[in-house]
């Protein structure tokens, strides 16, 4: 699970070529995976590059797996380092078998990762805040009926998210710092992302830690997948569009 903690095991960090990384040459499972997903993300990561400058920028991704995501901010020039923790270690063998390169790849627990600062803090399909909203989710409209059926749909629809509740886990919270831009990528979050409230919450915790702009992007027709975007520098206001999909 993306995140969450290993006490076992120390951080370990691979320096490793990542034109070799990202091809995965070395187990074709995963990169059957990463060449079909990756190609998926293209349209919308390069939007993303695009609109809000990030070629060649310092780029921290958090849950970065095989990196199908991460490779357009790459090929954009970024200065790359990965983090990620895997339970089932998919991962870190072909890490130990790569040609060491300049690509930093971390396996730990994300709340070890050294303090430092990044242009963009790049957090896709993080699990912990997902299942952080599930919860909030689960306690106000009770989502095991709705999944087993005895929920009317329009009933989930009419959602709302609850006043002086934080939109982020604690531990999204405490990475706020280490990123003069911030994007969070959400596409399994059962939280509708047009949720006035919810938006407010957002706004509210984000300019608490210093942002001075906050875009807010989602899907119109299923708006519990969404994606926000915040910086140091003043920008636009909240925008609804229709993303490319995102799949982590």
């Amino acid at each position: 699970m993306t995140g969450m903690s290993n006490l076992s095991k120390p951080l370990r960090k691979y320096l490793v070529d990542a034109d070799a990384f990202f091809s995965q040459r070395i187990n074709p499972e995963l990169r059957s995976y990463h060449n079909m997903n990756s190609t998926l993300c293209q349209p919308a990561i390069s939007e993303l590059i695009e609109a809000y400058s990030l070629a060649g920028k310092s780029v921290l991704s958090v849950g970065s797996k095989v990196g199908h995501e991460e490779v357009w901010f790459y090929r954009a020039g970024s200065t790359l380092a990965l983090c990620d923790f895997y339970e089932h270690g998919d991962v870190e063998p072909i890490l130990q078998q790569l040609p060491v390169g300049d690509l930093a790849y971390y396996i730990c627990d994300v709340r070890d990762f050294p303090k430092g600062r990044f242009d963009l803090l790049y957090l896709s399909s993080f699990t912990p805040d997902e299942l952080y909203k599930t919860a909030i989710r689960r306690r106000n409209t009770n989502l095991f009926r709705y999944a087993r059926g005895k929920m009317r749909f329009a009933d989930w629809q009419d959602y709302r998210w609850p006043g002086g509740v934080s939109p982020f886990d604690a531990l999204v919270s405490g990475m706020l710092d280490l990123g003069e831009t911030f994007i969070l990528q959400s596409y399994a979050s059962p939280i509708r992302a047009d949720d006035k409230e919810y938006q407010r919450a957002i706004l509210t915790v984000l300019r608490e830690a210093g942002f001075a702009f906050v875009d807010l992007y989602y899907q119109e027709h299923w708006p519990t997948t969404h994606l926000t975007v915040e910086g140091h520098e003043a920008g636009p206001e909240f925008h609804k569009i229709d993303l490319h999909a995102i799949a982590h």
